[in-house]
């Protein structure tokens, strides 16, 4: 007597339900990591934009501070050359009738007159006017000092003596940093004139300085 062959069951719903689901989920995996993926992608890009970004905010800061203290530089060597230019009528004006021969020769002690006594002050201070002009005010951001004018010493056997002029500028940089210049500059003192004529100062600078600083 033959064996009937075993009947095959039907398949079950929840094995079959359970297959598409699982599908779905596998699925929404792959895009879930892709999509996470993409957001790594979006901030490495946002990351390397921002140090761009930054690395040419940075380098525009350098070029304007290297640019301003230029500018505050020659803005300072511009009050000393208009000083220069304007010396003869200007110790005129500060000294008036003066017989500047007779005092100097005075005022020598072993042929050396000191610095405080070559003008009878230890400094004067001349106004830049048109220097001023130039850098718009202090609403600009840019200021530049009056010259000092410093008599070091007056030797009468050789008749030649020294000054030292100095002035300073500042610059505002991005409206916080204050960049400072300070330029001197040491020529010779000649009275080569008789009477009442002032002594002569010689443009071309012995020495000098510019002192950089920022705050």
């Amino acid at each position: 007597m033959m064996k009937e062959p075993p009947e095959r069951k039907a398949p079950s719903l929840a094995l079959e339900a359970r297959g598409p689901r699982g599908s779905v989920g596998g699925r929404r995996g792959v895009l879930l990591v892709i999509g996470l993926g993409l957001v790594c992608l979006v901030a490495a890009g946002f990351t390397i934009a921002m140090a761009v970004s930054t690395q040419a905010s940075t380098g525009r800061a350098v070029n304007a501070a290297v640019l301003q203290g230029r500018y505050a530089t020659e803005l300072a060597e511009s009050a000393l050359a208009e000083c220069l230019a304007d010396f003869g009528p200007f110790i005129q004006r500060s000294f008036p009738g003066r017989d500047w021969r007779g005092e100097i020769r005075s005022r020598a002690v072993g042929g050396v007159v000191p610095g405080p006594a070559v003008f009878g002050v230890a400094e004067l201070t001349y106004p830049p006017e048109r220097t001023s002009r130039l850098t718009g005010g202090a609403a600009a951001g840019v200021t530049v000092s009056p010259v000092s004018v410093r008599p070091v010493r007056y030797n009468v056997g050789t008749n030649w003596g020294l000054v030292e002029l100095w002035a300073h500028s500042t610059c505002q940089v991005a409206g916080r940093r204050t960049l400072y210049r300070r330029v001197s500059s040491l020529h010779y003192l000649v009275f080569d004139a008789p009477g009442t004529t002032p002594p002569r100062i010689i443009p071309v600078a012995i020495q000098t300085v510019v002192d950089r600083s920022d705050a």
